[in-house]
């Protein structure tokens, strides 16, 4: 597969921001690393922040993707859900989402443009669709029975994003411990599962 200029940006950037920060990352910097004008790199990315946020999604993606694969061969509702929620869990937790992450979220504080943040919004939501996939699969076997999914997996989010991203992403709280994990993927696992999993008579 041919290596685009979009994809030596990408690179340089996570080379970038993994040495000097975010912060200290430059579009004048970044272009001299990739070894590209800063034009070409204005051509992709129209700010720092878009490439931020073009970033997070591919962290999500991998990281969705690399969960999906492991459930293939896992056969229990319960333990398929509490994976791709660990999974989730973990990326918010990881240095590199949460360093990138709270970029994105400057960047929705303070900028007064409603257009930009929706087509930036729009384009993370894109890649969060793992555990929409999976609900949806199992809805169709009858194993969860919900009527709005988009809604059902709404919860999920809001379950988990919380206590396990917002409060750490604004530095209100320290990170989860393993165990604090655990309970919280176990304890978000019930409370789903006792409303949505089709009763066993």
């Amino acid at each position: 597969m041919k290596t685009t200029k979009k994809d030596i940006i990408l690179l340089a950037a996570k080379e970038a921001f993994r040495e000097y920060g975010v912060d200290n990352t430059s579009m004048d910097k970044l272009s001299a690393l990739a070894n590209v004008s800063k034009s070409t790199v204005y051509q992709y990315f129209s700010s720092k922040e878009a490439l931020v946020i073009e970033l997070l999604g591919d962290l999500w993606q991998k990281a969705m993707d690399h969960a999906e694969e492991q459930i293939l061969n896992i056969s229990d509702i319960r333990l398929q859900l509490e994976h791709l929620l660990l999974s989730e869990i973990n990326l918010f937790t990881s240095e590199e989402y949460l360093s990138l992450s709270k970029v994105t979220i400057g960047y929705f504080l303070y900028r007064d443009c409603a257009v930009d943040k929706k087509e930036c919004i729009q384009r993370m939501v894109k890649k969060e669709t793992k555990i929409l996939e999976w609900l949806q699969r199992m809805v169709d076997s009858k194993q969860l029975l919900i009527s709005d999914i988009s809604y059902a997996e709404a919860q999920l989010q809001s379950l988990i994003s919380h206590p396990a991203y917002w409060c750490q992403a604004v530095g209100i709280a320290p990170l989860l411990t393993e165990d604090e994990k655990q309970q919280l993927v176990q304890r978000t696992a019930d409370f789903f599962l006792s409303y949505y999993q089709k009763p066993n008579f």
